[in-house]
């Protein structure tokens, strides 16, 4: 429970806090649009073996994923 807790709050903090800032600034929008683009129709399960390899333990490497697809 902990582990999706913490994955959910940080995505949808993040998510928030993107969503607001492109809202607000279009220089913003302007540079992450493309990167927001990118990683946007890759389903998230696709990272398991990049984020495996980045990621020095498999708890940390869970919540980038469940952030990710928040």
């Amino acid at each position: 429970m902990r582990l999706l807790l913490l994955g959910y709050l940080i995505g949808a903090a993040f998510g928030l806090a993107t969503g607001i800032l492109m809202g607000w600034y279009r220089q913003f929008q302007y540079w992450i649009n493309p990167f927001l683009r990118f990683i946007g129709p890759i389903p998230a399960t696709a990272w398991i073996p990049v984020v495996l390899s980045v990621f020095p333990s498999s708890f940390t490497a869970s919540i980038f994923l469940i952030v990710l697809g928040t």
